[in-house]
């Protein structure tokens, strides 16, 4: 439930820029840190409006107490997994797909590790969930060290053009994004799950 509520706000909060940041960056290379920037602060911007939903809605739910710290911590995860998926995004761009591979190798054996401890340790569902997070904040911080380091200074530079016209041009993506998910969760669910009998 956790995992499944937050994932329809990730659709939200990522508003289909990841294939429009590598488009313009991959032809506007010299202009990448803008795009970052511009992309990011969209990005943020949606995730603390989702965040703010889901706790809303969250709280009007009978859900335990358990569930709904769970839903809490992995929210937090929208905030890091946007700004990761634009620095990926600028991988994508200058065609450096290594380091995101570098990137999920590195984070699954982390996840792998950190399941095996805590199955064998008898942690409960909320330290694996502090796990996720702590590795989402990891990746984060490894994907600006990356960039910082191969491909240009990182910085924050907002630039209300590039904003708006990356808000303007990613709205139908994202809107298509939404409507998939209805779509796949409301209208038809067996056809987003697996059936096993």
């Amino acid at each position: 439930f956790i995992l499944s509520l937050v994932g329809i706000f990730y659709i939200i909060s990522e508003f289909g820029l990841e294939n429009l940041i590598v488009r313009d960056i991959a032809v506007k290379k010299e202009q990448a840190l803008s795009y970052l920037s511009n992309a990011s602060l969209i990005k943020l911007g949606l995730a603390i409006l989702s965040i703010i939903i889901i706790t809303v809605f969250i709280n009007f739910t009978d859900k335990t107490q358990d569930v709904k710290l769970g839903v809490y911590i992995i929210s937090i995860t929208l905030l890091t997994g946007g700004v990761c998926s634009s620095l990926e995004s600028i991988f994508n761009a200058f065609e450096k797909l290594k380091y995101i591979a570098y990137l999920e190798i590195f984070i699954n054996c982390a996840k792998l590790a950190g399941a095996f401890i805590l199955f064998f340790t008898n942690l409960t569902l909320l330290n694996l969930l502090v796990l996720i997070l702590c590795l989402s904040i990891t990746r984060l911080f490894l994907g600006f060290a990356i960039t910082h380091s191969k491909f240009f200074r990182v910085g924050f530079l907002y630039d209300k053009s590039i904003f708006t016209y990356l808000f303007k041009t990613a709205f139908p993506f994202a809107l298509m994004g939404i409507i998939t998910v209805i779509y796949f969760r409301v209208v038809d669910p067996e056809r987003a799950t697996i059936q096993v009998e």
